[in-house]
Formats: structure tokens, C-alpha cells, sequence
């Protein structure tokens, strides 16, 4: 399965490149009611992810490097988290951009098996964000 997103404005940010995912990924979320939720990739277009919880709690600690925290978002006229400013910055600016009609911070886990099938690795991407066209991008912010 590969996965693309043209970059909108050139110069904006690098183009997004194909990436080729691996087989067998599961997909967990928790829904409004603290429910745990594991499904296969495929089956993931249903979901809500706007009506979910965010999939993990952020961190929050004394000496603390990094700024989590909850955006008031006028897209989804509901708090979306936030792990760091970097991620605020990304989250601002899709606030802002007409086409995005849905938005969730930390929606859901991805795992996949790797090397020999007895271990999993797994990664909780940053936002997901609906499109006013129907599709939807899952966005990890990493500094340049």
C-alpha cells in the first residue's frame, strides 16, 4: 500500500514523499467513552476519529523539555492535544487552512510486525487531518 500527499504551495514545507507501508498493521484507538478499539488498517476509513480521545495522555512533568497542552481549535470548536510547540505550530496552521474540515491530536496507535513476527513496533502518530475532499492526512511533526 502506498500513501501520497502533494505538497499545496511550493516553498511552503517539502514535498511529501511515497511511503511504502508494511503488512498487517493493526490500528487502536480509544472512542469518547475510554473504550479500547483494535482493527486492521483497511477498516479504518470508517472510524470517527474527531469523536475519539486522544490515544495516549501527554506527558506532564517537572524540568519538562518540551510544551504539551490543548489547543482551542475553531475548526473543531473543541480542545485538540498537543506534545510540543512544534506540533502547536502544525496544528495552528491547519486551524487556519480553509480544507481542513476535521481535526484529532494524538488519534491512534499504528503497530506492525516486524522482524520475525514475535515483537510489534508501534508509533502514535501527531494529528490526523480530515480534507474537505474526503480524504485524510496523518501528520508527524519532526523538526527540520
Amino acid at each position: 500500500m502506498t500513501n501520497r500527499l502533494d505538497a499545496a504551495e511550493p516553498g511552503a514545507h517539502p514535498p511529501v514523499a511515497d511511503v511504502d507501508l508494511p503488512e498487517g498493521i493493526q490500528l487502536a484507538f480509544t472512542d469518547d467513552r475510554d473504550r479500547r478499539h483494535v482493527l486492521d488498517l483497511e477498516d479504518a476509513a470508517a472510524v470517527d476519529f474527531g469523536q475519539s480521545r486522544p490515544f495516549r495522555k501527554l506527558p506532564a512533568y517537572r524540568g519538562q523539555r518540551s510544551f504539551p497542552g490543548w489547543w482551542w481549535s475553531v475548526t473543531t470548536r473543541s480542545h485538540v492535544a498537543y506534545e510540543s510547540w512544534l506540533e502547536r505550530h502544525h496544528l495552528i496552521e491547519a486551524d487556519r487552512d480553509a480544507r481542513v474540515i476535521g481535526i484529532a491530536g494524538q488519534p491512534f496507535e499504528l503497530a506492525w510486525p516486524r522482524g520475525n513476527g514475535k515483537k510489534s513496533a508501534r508509533h502514535v502518530p501527531d494529528f490526523l487531518f480530515r480534507l474537505l475532499d474526503g480524504r485524510c492526512v496523518v501528520t508527524d511533526c519532526r523538526p527540520g
